[in-house]
């Protein structure tokens, strides 16, 4: 038993009544020793991160992200299905009203733009845009009823010594990419960023300091487990706080281990691991974009409150994103998915949402082993991810 714990169990059992008296030093005493210690050690941690952290903030007028819409409907509007054609017309429309208001002088543009357009809907606003397309195909889309809105400023993370930051929001390579980034950095003072490349499935960027500053963060190998003390801190804000790391949880930023090193990126319920995210970072620094195998699937995120969960035998809190249609002679019909499987995990790495399901498919090639739940069993297959 460590020296602390044994004061306060000799504290709690009690003293005889003259040894009870406190002398003036002892009167002074902390009355929480072990959460002034905690204190003294979260202070220290948030130093340590702060070290390595960036505000960017975006070009004013151009922070709104258009969203996958636009881009399916220039990409695919002829081959997608009449349902989903309609679906994304009428995002897209929102979307351009909404970029409107937001330019717009009128102070009530915004609130008007969303309740016409958007219903009883509630216009999401998130700095890591959760991306609603998963792979390049017109079967790719998944999880888009709202659209994304990012907001002015967002942190970075300085991943190395030549200045390079990984950011957890997606910047649009049109808007962006000619463009010099104004920065706050790590020690208070302005500095200038520019655009290395973007990945709109996984929501990050990469940006390049035009001086290199700040500590190179070090990033965790493994995600955090459940239960385990983590602490967040907000993408959009100054914001931090500890809290108890749940996989289904809705925290928001970056999340940090109690040694120091970035966990991965989370966004209300979806979380990008650090090791998942490498090699997206790795295809940004390389290529300025990410090249990824085209599965030729159409799937759906399963949240844990999702009610199918209690009736998919053998899925319990296991991540999973289900397959709703499969794509006519593409790899995964002919590795022998199906509508109605769960996918689980692709190469061993866990997918249970958009941006780790995205990691997984940019980090491999060639013949990939899928994990697949099946009527209550799981199926093992191999897929072949073949990058175009």
């Amino acid at each position: 038993m460590c020296a602390a714990a044994a004061a306060l169990v000799v504290g709690a059992m009690g003293l005889p009544a003259r040894a009870q008296s406190a002398s003036p030093t002892e009167s002074m005493a902390s009355p929480a020793p072990l959460l002034e210690q905690m204190s003294r050690e979260m202070e220290a941690l948030h130093r340590h991160i702060e070290a390595s952290l960036v505000r960017v903030h975006t070009p004013d007028r151009l922070a709104v992200d258009n969203g996958p819409a636009e881009e399916l409907l220039r990409k695919w509007e002829q081959r997608l299905e009449p349902a989903v054609r309609q679906t994304l017309q009428q995002q897209a429309a929102a979307m351009r009203a909404m970029q409107q208001a937001m330019a717009s002088d009128d102070p009530f543009a915004i609130a008007r733009a969303n309740a016409e357009h958007f219903s009883s809907a509630v216009l999401i606003i998130r700095p890591f845009d959760p991306a609603d397309l998963v792979d390049r195909t017109p079967l790719g889309i998944l999880n888009a009823p709202h659209p994304h809105v990012t907001l002015p400023a967002t942190i970075g993370v300085v991943i190395d010594g030549r200045g390079l930051v990984l950011v957890p929001a997606h910047f649009d390579h049109d808007v962006i990419a000619q463009r010099v980034l104004r920065v706050t950095l790590p020690e208070g003072g302005q500095g200038e960023a520019t655009f290395v490349g973007s990945d709109r499935q996984t929501g990050l960027t990469l940006l390049r300091l035009a001086t290199p500053v700040g500590k190179p963060c070090a990033m965790a190998d493994a995600r955090p487990a459940d239960g385990s003390l983590v602490m967040v801190i907000s993408t959009h804000d100054d914001g931090a706080h500890l809290t108890i790391w749940s996989s289904g949880g809705h925290e928001s930023g970056l999340i940090i281990t109690p040694d120091g090193r970035v966990a991965g990126f989370a966004n209300a319920g979806q979380f990008l691991s650090a090791s998942a995210a490498q090699p997206v970072v790795q295809q940004l620094t390389d290529h300025g974009s990410v090249r990824r195998a085209v599965l030729g699937v159409r799937v759906n995120t399963i949240l844990q409150s999702d009610p199918s969960r209690v009736q998919t035998a053998g899925l319990a809190k296991q991540p999973g994103m289900r397959v709703e249609k499969i794509l006519a002679g593409s790899p995964a019909d002919r590795a022998g998915l199906r509508a109605g499987d769960v996918i689980l995990a692709i190469a061993g790495e866990p997918v249970g949402d958009v941006p780790s399901f995205a990691a997984a498919v940019a980090a491999r090639s060639g013949q990939t082993d899928l994990r697949v739940l099946r009527d209550g069993q799981q199926v093992p297959l191999t897929v072949d991810l073949t990058r175009e």
